[in-house]
This record gives C-alpha cells, sequence and structure tokens, in this order.
C-alpha cells in the first residue's frame, strides 16, 4: 500500500470516482429493468480485457523491485517460476473443476481482501483480518446469496454441471453465510481504526452492487473499477521511477503471451465458442494467474512497508 501525505492523494481520488460510478451503474441497470445476458458478457469481456488483465501485466516489474531481476537468467527463473505455478492451477483444474474453482474462490477472497484494506488504518492485527475477510469476501457471497440461480449456472459453466445442484447448496448455506458476512463486518468496524466510515461506505456501495446487479456485471464493475484501478494506482506509485516506454512495453508482451496462451487453451480443451465456453475461458484463466500474481502483489506491500519504516 502506499502510503503518508500526497501519495495517498491518487488512491483517495480513485474512492471517489469509484463511488460516484458505482451509483451511477446501479442506477442505470434499475433504470433499464434488466441486463440481458450478451451484454453483461460483452462489458466483462471488454472490462477484463481493457483494465482486469493489464492491471497483472507489470508483475515482472513489480517484482523486480523486491527480488532484484538484474538480469536475464533471473528474470527468466521468474517468468519460469510464474508461469509452472499457473501451470499447476491449470493442472488442478484439469484434474477436479472443483477444487480449481474452490482455490479460486478462497484465493480471490483472499486477494480481494488484501487490497482493498490497509493494514496500517487498522488498530491491531486481528482487526486487520477482520477488514480482510469482510472485504474480500463481499465479492463472493454477496453475489451467491442475492442471486443464487444465476451464480450457480455461472460455476456450472466452470465445472462443467448444469450448476442445479449447486443452486440448491447456495440456498441452503445463503442465511449462514449471510449472517457470518454480516458479523464480520460489525466486528470489522466496532474496533477502532482510521477509515473506519470510508470503509463501511465502501462495503455498502458494493453490498448494494451485489444485490441489485446480476452477478456477471457486478463482478465485472467491482474487478476492474475497484480491484484492478487500485491496484494500479498501487503500481503506478512503486514504479514511478521507470521510464513509461519500458513500462509499456513490458505490458504489452505479457498481455500478448496472455492472449495467445488463453486462445490455445480455448482451443485445445475443445471449448464451445458460446457464451458459457468464453466465460469458462476467462474465469479460468484468471483463476490460473491469481496464485502467482498474489505473490507478486505480497512483494508490492512487503516494499511499501518497508519504504515506510
Amino acid at each position: 500500500m502506499t502510503g503518508g501525505g500526497a501519495a495517498l492523494a491518487p488512491r483517495d481520488r480513485h474512492w471517489r470516482w469509484a463511488m460516484g460510478l458505482t451509483a451511477a451503474a446501479c442506477a442505470a441497470a434499475l433504470a433499464a429493468g434488466g441486463v440481458p445476458e450478451r451484454i453483461q458478457f460483452g462489458a466483462l469481456l471488454v472490462g477484463v480485457a481493457v483494465i482486469g488483465f493489464p492491471h497483472g501485466a507489470l508483475d515482472p516489474l513489480v517484482a523486480g523491485l523486491g527480488l532484484r531481476l538484474g538480469s536475464p537468467a533471473r528474470v527468466l527463473s521468474f517468468l519460469g517460476a510464474y508461469v509452472v505455478l499457473a501451470a499447476s492451477v491449470l493442472g488442478l483444474w484439469s484434474i477436479s473443476p472443483a477444487l480449481g474453482l474452490a482455490l479460486f474462490l478462497s484465493s480471490s477472497a483472499l486477494h480481494f481482501g488484501l487490497g482493498d484494506t490497509d493494514r496500517r488504518e487498522a488498530s491491531s492485527a486481528s482487526a486487520h483480518a477482520l477488514r480482510v475477510l469482510a472485504h474480500g469476501a463481499a465479492p463472493i457471497v454477496l453475489p451467491a446469496i442475492a442471486h443464487p440461480a444465476p451464480v450457480s449456472k455461472v460455476f456450472g459453466w466452470l465445472i462443467g454441471t448444469d450448476g442445479s445442484a449447486v443452486e440448491g447448496w447456495l440456498i441452503a448455506a445463503a442465511p449462514a453465510l449471510g449472517a457470518g458476512w454480516l458479523l464480520t463486518v460489525l466486528a470489522a468496524y466496532a474496533l477502532p481504526g482510521a477509515g473506519r466510515l470510508r470503509g463501511a461506505a465502501e462495503l455498502a456501495a458494493l453490498a448494494a452492487t451485489f444485490a441489485l446487479l446480476p452477478p456477471l456485471l457486478s463482478f465485472t464493475l467491482y474487478f476492474c473499477l475497484w480491484h484492478s484501478a487500485r491496484h494500479l494506482i498501487e503500481v503506478h506509485a512503486a514504479l514511478g521511477g521507470l521510464r513509461p516506454g519500458r513500462k509499456a512495453l513490458v505490458g504489452a508482451a505479457v498481455l500478448v503471451a496472455t492472449a495467445l496462451l488463453m486462445g490455445a487453451g480455448h482451443r485445445l480443451a475443445e471449448v464451445a465458442s458460446t457464451t458459457p465456453g468464453y466465460v469458462r475461458t476467462v474465469f479460468i484463466a484468471l483463476a490460473c494467474l491469481t496464485p502467482p500474481h498474489m505473490l507478486v502483489t505480497a512483494l508490492l506491500a512487503r516494499r511499501a512497508d518497508a519504504r515506510e519504516r
């Protein structure tokens, strides 16, 4: 996380813009009376392509700050480890899609929670852990509670079932999930610490988003407008001394490689060229990239802590 004085200004500006655009998106969706599935998928595809995947495209440069990747051999070693970890997730998914989905949901919740909270604003490690859990679980738990049928359908696309069994489980688990999340939020913001009002307001806005918008659309809005944009602000602050041309070159190379690998995977897996097939490819790609990306963001956070000290 960035910290101190003017360095927080971009994050604060982003928060205000994200809150306003989130409210506008919810109002527009309500006024429209519903969003067709093809529009939801189009928004997901465009959002992930424009800012979702790009928010991790500078991982090699971010890793270089903490790992000192000063030689071609070190760079290749890092890229090799990154690809191996991503391929391991893909291998798990091919063996057991249910386990792959479980890993994706749990790792995403942790990643989102860490990205949406600032450890220095919490009064203790336990208070920060509660905030991480409250924020990280929101994009996973709340859409499942509010929209069990479409969420279970998407989960069915990902694991290769019709999703009816998943829907029944989600409906049965909804009261416990909702109560657990609400209690976590209350505990997280009952404890003293900075940023309580803003954190609670952000969660309230996102809760409304996940309740009012269809799951694919609310995920796109959260993932792109909140999570990815926030991470890019942190990366920009960390890489401020690097030439823009170098950042553009590395980012473009990573994005091209990602697109080629996704296309090859889509073809080799013989996934149907339909909305379910494309959604499956996009989300499995995100699942594969999440664990190595989390390790890089941990390096980024450690560097920010060292800079603070």
